[in-house]
């Protein structure tokens, strides 16, 4: 009984060896048949990863670069060589280096200029700043979207306060959202009379 129990057991492990056989000859009979596909792509991804790799590091250097220029600019803010090498390297962070000098200085030209800025921000707050400046009351109506829209009407309001036109302030001040908060601002503005 023992032996045939024996044999049993060889006669098992003989099937197990002759599966594990099978698969080793299908994996390779599957790798002879596509083994050019297969190194391609392992090609491809290799070279995947060194590109990704290469341009990380790659943008990293140019984003500390255009940092040290911006820094350097902060302290000498006229020099020409720095603004034109963070204009290059960075276009967005020489935008924001030229709006907190025009902001600084209130050059109308500067602000009129980087109101046409290709960023909604940047163009939003130039052109904001330029109409405080000039208290224009058109042009403050016109900022209708984006963070200072709320800010735009309770100054918008306010010009219209001090020359006399209270129904008219009193309206912008109104369209001013309760969520908004500049809302009690336009409250108490609402009160104001000259």
């Amino acid at each position: 009984m023992g032996l045939k129990k024996d044999l049993e057991i060889v006669k098992n492990e003989f099937k197990s060896d002759e599966k594990i056989f099978e698969s080793a000859f299908r994996v390779e009979r599957f790798f002879k048949k596509y083994k050019k596909i297969l190194l391609v792509l392992l090609g491809i991804l290799i070279a995947a990863v060194v590109y990704w790799q290469v341009s990380s590091i790659l943008e990293e250097n140019r984003a500390q670069k255009s940092s040290e220029y911006a820094r350097e600019l902060q302290k000498q803010p006229k020099n020409q060589a720095l603004r034109d090498k963070l204009k290059q390297s960075s276009p967005l962070l020489y935008e924001i280096f030229l709006l907190k000098e025009a902001l600084r200085s209130g050059s109308q030209e500067d602000l009129s200029h980087l109101a046409k800025s290709k960023n909604p921000l940047i163009a939003q707050i130039a052109k904001y700043q330029d109409a405080s400046i000039q208290k224009d009351q058109k042009l403050l109506s016109s900022i209708d979207a984006g963070p200072l829209k709320d800010l735009a009407k309770i100054q918008s309001a306010f010009l219209l306060k001090e020359n006399h036109k209270n129904k008219e302030a009193n309206e912008i001040l109104q369209s001013i959202p309760d969520a908004s908060g500049l809302k009690e601002i336009a409250k108490m503005l609402l009160h104001y009379q000259n």
